[in-house]
């Protein structure tokens, strides 16, 4: 990804006496010139309040599919996302937020609905490094559209985070789920949320302290309910020392299309499901020896 640098500003500064924003003329220019060919670019905070004031940001920007934000460390200044600096690139695919101090990605505030059309097209959203990050907000009625059309959601090193939606929503076109060090997480998923995923493909759970379980059960789940991963192909759970089960429920989990599974370091895991489970293809677990227990149970989900 393209990284831009606007870091050293010495001579030759235009400054912004609305906003207090030193610009270096010279690297404007060099912007100017660079990014109308670039389909992915990375700005931090200095960078997108610099093209924020520029009369022609959406011709800049109108090439970029993934766009990186960084080091946005006034994130209580913004409340959120800049939002109305996305929609100048409208062409926008993936998201990825990094080393930033926001607490909140999306507010619960219904945005105008231009902002609403922008987020719906987002096939990819990452977050990584996010230390303050409490929510991402997946959960607000009015963000339904994004998250069904989300392909790909990545989460990596955001302690703070307990939970990745808080009530009902749709997951429907999502393929690649990536947790990594979400020191807060307990559970991913109830049941009724997990239902959702019928085009997962690819799941990763690493070093994730807390998590004792993937997809958790509800109170009125019954053996008669089934979870159907119909496109998982490969489940991979790594360095998770209080996982005990991948699900909870009584559920009956069908996976017609997992061939891999892959239990790395996870001490305390007693089954793989309360209920049964249907996994045609699937020819055996990969264990390291530390989990040779788990071996116990590979032949129930044969």
């Amino acid at each position: 990804m393209f990284a831009l640098n606007s870091q050293n500003y010495q001579e030759g500064q235009v400054k912004d006496h609305q906003d207090g924003i030193s610009v270096d003329a010279e690297s404007l220019f060099s912007i100017q010139k660079v990014l109308p060919k670039l389909e992915e670019v990375s700005l931090n905070e200095k960078e997108v309040m610099m093209l924020w004031h520029e009369k022609s940001e959406e011709a800049l920007l109108h090439n970029i599919k993934c766009l990186q934000l960084y080091c946005f460390h006034n994130a209580n200044e913004l409340d959120t996302l800049p939002f109305a600096f996305l929609l100048n690139v409208p062409n926008m695919e993936t998201l990825a937020i990094a080393c930033s101090d926001f607490k909140e990605i999306f507010p619960s505030q219904k945005l105008e609905g231009e902002y609403i059309r922008k987020l719906a097209q987002l096939k990819g959203l990452r977050l990584v490094n996010l230390s303050q990050l409490s929510t991402i907000g997946l959960e607000h009625s009015w963000k339904d559209r994004l998250c069904e059309n989300l392909e790909v959601l990545q989460i990596q090193r955001c302690p703070r985070l307990t939970n990745i939606v808080q009530s009902a929503v749709s997951f429907s076109s999502l393929k690649e789920l990536l947790i990594n060090q979400c020191h807060g997480l307990e559970c991913l998923f109830t049941s009724s949320k997990a239902k959702s995923l019928v085009r997962l493909k690819e799941m990763c759970i690493e070093e994730c302290k807390s998590i004792k379980e993937i997809v958790a059960k509800e109170e009125d789940e019954s053996t008669q309910d089934e979870i159907i991963f119909e496109h998982l192909i490969k489940i991979s759970l790594n360095s998770l020392p209080y996982l005990t089960t991948f699900h909870t429920g009584n559920s009956s989990l069908k996976l017609p299309s997992l061939h891999k599974v892959i239990i790395t370091q996870c001490p305390k895991i007693i089954n793989f499901s309360q209920g049964s489970i249907s996994a045609p293809i699937l020819l055996g677990i990969q264990v390291s020896q530390d989990d040779f227990k788990i071996m116990c149970f590979a032949c129930v989900i044969l």
